[in-house]
């Protein structure tokens, strides 16, 4: 199924500056912003496929992203498959979870005020953290067993943890950005839950 954004005009999609505007994000086909550049340049826009943009799937190697938008970029169609939130510029993919020369559909945001959380796992298992951005779980980061770290995510966002692909429990909204560290830990039965103080 194509959405209605997804239809592209004969418009010039190139890029014009080294520098992309607040609402826009670039996508290279070479890493360190080399080689072919595309433009999107409204906030709210979804390509379910880069194939519609001219973009031959699986050719992005980096981005550069405006001060007031997100790229969000899916390793499938349809924005399914591994999903990453870029808030920065990221000059070479093959260092995210989606990859280098993996994206094949891609959604442009509005950023949101940012907040740092910290993440405290009292596990034996890494857990995988993820929010609720345009409609999907996008990764946000990993907390490594029996360690702390900070992750960046947005004021108003959904939060959930993944065990070897199984959600845990303690879902939970971040409202406040004054409430900032989540505890992960399990109980005597092995369940595994996150607790927000």
């Amino acid at each position: 199924m194509v959405n209605a954004t997804d239809s592209v005009s004969a418009q010039d999609r190139s890029c014009k500056s080294a520098v992309p505007a607040d609402n826009e994000v670039f996508l290279y086909s070479d890493a360190n912003f080399g080689g072919t550049c595309t433009r999107l340049e409204k906030v709210g826009s979804n390509f379910s496929s880069t194939d519609t943009l001219g973009i031959p799937n699986d050719s992005i190697s980096s981005i550069k992203v405006g001060n007031g938008v997100r790229a969000l970029v899916c390793r499938d169609i349809d924005y399914k498959g591994d999903r990453q939130s870029h808030l920065q510029n990221w000059s070479d993919l093959s260092n995210t979870v989606v990859g280098n020369d993996q994206i094949s559909s891609i959604k442009v945001l509005q950023k949101r005020k940012a907040v740092q959380m910290k993440f405290i796992n009292r596990t034996d298992k890494a857990i995988r953290i993820y929010e609720s951005v345009g409609g999907v779980n996008s990764y946000l980061g990993t907390v490594d067993p029996n360690v702390g770290a900070v992750i960046g995510s947005d004021v108003m966002t959904s939060i959930t943890g993944m065990i070897d692909d199984k959600q845990i429990g303690g879902g939970f909204q971040i409202k406040d950005e004054n409430a900032k560290e989540i505890t992960i830990a399990s109980n005597d039965k092995g369940a595994v839950q996150m607790t927000l103080k």
